[in-house]
């Protein structure tokens, strides 16, 4: 047998291709000879025929669908660990708590359940594990170290439950403030009728008073207009002179020019809706509309059902909104309607006192 037999050749691995056979947007990485692929041709014309700023936008939506995907494989990860490492510590107070009923006399049983209830953030129980533990066995010095331990982290706890709740007094003490200052003159707040905005919300200046934010309904022509801080004091007439007046364009849509400050009349739906209490209107300002309920809105039968008003333009902002059944519907929502039209009588036909 010759030296060439005798000699074991060595195991050669052959790298198979993991691209063989897939179409080239499934391509983990770009193999030797990728140009000679007809797909991969044209795939490389079409990007070549993008402009710069198309391909800058098309790397950066891969970008963010990647950095989109990574996040929440991290987020899948850290959810894991967390529930892994609890399921892991209650498992053991539970195996702790049990070998102590089967014998009493069992430190290690106390031991395990104490440092269970430590890890889950039970440290009352881990507390009570700890003096049953050193009961039974008073050179057991571990006890010592899990209760130095307890003491420390619930005292951090505390101080971080301490600050949260600051943080939260601190945040909502302005909207308290709010809240407050429009239940003290007796306004009402109900439900809005329509979507708002964030930015849709009444306002404290330095010198305690009120501005809100008023929408104006041109029902007749499905149009709206906002005034966006209208003073408590100001009168609705010098708000319509501001909106009306000789040097202000005509309404887009009003190609008939009905719409003009000697015609234009306000009205506004009476008890509108059930009145927030004050928790609720503190969510309200806030943004944090409570859920409806199916009496939470106007009501058509009774001594308080809805029906038009209409608004005395000499009145300030404030008068208006403590009339006896005027409830804001989020923010101030008036309906404006032009004098001597046919719409005007539909528009009343609905129910007015």
């Amino acid at each position: 047998m010759s030296d060439s037999d005798s000699d074991t050749e060595p195991d050669v691995q052959i790298e198979e291709d993991s691209n063989a056979g897939l179409h080239p947007l499934f391509w983990d990485a770009i193999p030797d000879g990728a140009e000679q692929d007809p797909n991969w041709q044209a795939l490389e014309a079409l990007k070549n025929e993008s402009t710069l700023e198309e391909r800058a936008e098309n790397f950066k939506v891969q970008g963010n669908r990647k950095l989109k995907t990574g996040l929440e494989v991290n987020n899948k990860h850290i959810l894991r660990e967390a529930v892994d490492f609890y399921s892991n510590w209650r498992k053991c107070l539970e195996d702790g708590l049990i070998a102590q009923k089967l014998d009493s006399d069992n430190v290690k049983a106390y031991f395990r359940a104490a440092k269970a209830a430590l890890e889950l953030g039970q440290f009352k129980l881990c507390r009570e594990q700890c003096e049953k533990g050193q009961a039974k066995d008073s050179k057991a010095l571990q006890f010592s170290s899990i209760l130095k331990s307890a003491q420390e982290r619930e005292s951090i706890e505390l101080q971080k439950k301490t600050a949260e709740e600051l943080r939260n007094m601190a945040h909502l003490a302005p909207f308290q403030k709010l809240a407050d200052a429009i239940l003290s003159r007796g306004i009402k707040v109900c439900l809005p009728q329509v979507r708002l905005e964030d930015r849709y919300h009444p306002t404290l200046d330095e010198a305690g008073h009120l501005q809100w934010p008023v929408m104006i309904m041109y029902p007749e022509a499905m149009q709206q207009d906002s005034i966006e801080c209208f003073h408590e004091e100001d009168t609705v007439a010098a708000q319509m002179d501001e909106m009306f007046g000789p040097d202000t364009p005509p309404l887009s849509w009003d190609s008939k020019g009905e719409y003009t400050r000697d015609r234009v009349e306000l009205y506004y739906l009476s008890y509108a809706g059930r009145p927030l209490d004050r928790e609720q209107l503190i969510l309200a300002v806030q943004g944090k509309w409570p859920d409806g309920s199916a009496d939470s809105g106007p009501q058509r039968y009774g001594q308080k059902a809805a029906m038009w008003r209409q608004v005395d333009q000499q009145m300030s902002l404030l008068q208006l909104l403590t009339c006896e059944d005027y409830v804001v519907p989020g923010i101030p929502l008036l309906f404006a309607i032009a004098k001597g039209t046919e719409y005007k009588k539909r528009f009343l036909s609905q129910g007015m006192k």
